[in-house]
């Protein structure tokens, strides 16, 4: 019975998070400490083994499940946005390794890496705030007259704001969340555009076609901590490779290259990962890309807030100064490399 007071409570507080559990057939909270035991039915079986988290502070709730606060080194007194964001746009992208830092560092900022914890609050909640600044605009979000409204919610940030804030907030807190929400997804994707890996984002169908018109291979790798499968052009087997400059430009460590020379960790490394940016220059190719960028329904949703880590990403750059492996020199439109991160 407690079981199902619970469950319908759930449902009416938020109905989204029901359905989608449901549909899973499975509801866990994983918790760090117990706050009561309850019936629970988990993959059609009974079970009593139900901890309910409770988080006292945003401190609390940052210091246990945000891992980024300690690679950042993150005031916690501070909890503020701004500062916090001043730290990942000034991180350094420079090479393959920093690019990683990077990625786990903000996603785990923002994104937290565990799918299967809950938080839990309650009107008591002191001190469960979030500030910072926007367009010249300070906000100052406060948690605990919001998820004191409802006792479950996601411990996902980007579904706290939807889920909460979009559903209880007033006016002006709606278009703040918003605001928050689409300025971290675009400074995110500025900051890896920069690089020179990251663009804009095709859907996988769109992907999909590109790799059986060109006959482009897939390349399994690693990026961040997920799955990547690269879609390479064939690289032309006239063009000579400058071996220091592409290990250096892509995944050189001090180790790698010494004094103009590459080592053997080097070489192993070369031969281990040269596979993986192979690239050319088709004009077809660009003409297809720009084709498809060009019309809003080949766009994946990666926009959407709270979607960022689970889009289907196309990675591409048409930029003279990334560095690109073709006898087409003068040509200010190269690829160097269309990736499908899944």
């Amino acid at each position: 019975m407690l079981f199902i007071l619970l469950f319908i409570r759930l449902c009416l507080c938020n109905p989204t998070t029901c359905l989608s559990e449901l549909a899973l057939g499975t509801w866990r909270i994983h918790t760090r400490k117990p706050r009561y035991i309850s019936s629970n039915i988990v993959n059609g079986e009974t079970t009593t083994n139900v901890d309910i988290r409770h988080f006292d502070s945003l401190d609390d709730f940052i210091t246990n499940l945000w891992a980024a606060q300690k690679t950042y080194n993150l005031n916690l007194d501070i909890n503020d946005y701004t500062k916090w964001q001043s730290q990942l746009d000034n991180a350094d992208t420079t090479t393959s390794t920093s690019i990683k830092n990077y990625l786990i560092g903000h996603d785990r900022i923002y994104y937290l890496s565990s799918k299967v914890n809950y938080i839990i609050s309650d009107s008591n909640t002191p001190a469960l705030k979030w500030k910072g600044n926007i367009g010249n605009k300070d906000f100052n979000i406060d948690f605990t007259s919001l998820i004191g409204k409802i006792n479950l919610g996601y411990s996902d940030i980007i579904k706290i704001f939807s889920s909460i804030n979009l559903q209880y907030g007033d006016s002006d807190t709606k278009s703040m969340t918003n605001k928050l929400l689409d300025n971290i997804n675009t400074r995110r994707l500025t900051k890896l555009a920069n690089t020179g890996l990251y663009s804009t984002v095709l859907k996988h169908d769109k992907i999909q076609s590109l790799v059986e018109k060109y006959g482009f291979t897939l390349v399994d790798g690693k990026l961040g901590g997920s799955k990547t499968s690269t879609i390479s052009l064939s690289l032309d087997k006239s063009v000579n490779l400058d071996d220091n400059n592409y290990l250096s430009q892509n995944f050189a460590s001090k180790k790698d290259i010494q004094e103009n020379e590459i080592t053997q960790e080097g070489k192993t490394k070369l031969q281990k990962t040269k596979g993986l940016v192979t690239v050319g220059v088709n004009d077809n190719v660009i003409k297809d890309l720009d084709t498809l960028f060009s019309d809003s329904d080949n766009i994946s949703t990666l926009a959407r807030k709270g979607e960022i880590d689970h889009a289907k990403i196309i990675h591409f750059t048409k930029s003279k100064d990334i560095i690109t492996f073709s006898e087409n020199k003068g040509s200010n439109s190269k690829i160097t490399s269309i990736t499908c991160k899944v």
